[in-house]
């Protein structure tokens, strides 16, 4: 009802309200601020769309090198690398790097 007495009050949506007097200076900055927050906003909104897009490319991409990586560790051919007599302290590594391949691979598969 004060915004009735004094000047118009104008709903642009569920949340926002301008209130003013009738073609006030007051009214016209607050038209400007607000034309300004959305032209911001959607500044905004365009950026994290577009870093969003890169981010999944990239994360993609990360998770075929990640499978492709799993997937060398996983090879038999290398098998007599991984196990030897030189390094006993060592032991046979073939099972932690088969394990570690898996883990590297279902982390990959888990988009």
């Amino acid at each position: 009802e004060e915004a009735e007495m004094h000047g118009t009050q104008e709903s642009l949506g569920p949340n926002v309200a301008l209130e003013f007097t009738r073609d006030s200076p007051m009214s016209r900055r607050q038209i400007e601020a607000f034309q300004e927050s959305m032209a911001n906003l959607r500044k905004l909104v365009l950026q994290l769309i577009s870093l969003g897009t890169d981010f999944i490319e990239k994360t993609r991409a990360s998770n075929k090198a990640a499978v492709k990586f799993a997937a060398e560790l996983s090879k038999r051919e290398y098998s007599r690398l991984l196990f030897t007599n030189c390094f006993p302290d060592v032991g046979d590594l073939s099972t932690e790097i088969l394990g570690f391949s898996a883990t590297v691979c279902t982390i990959a598969k888990t988009e």
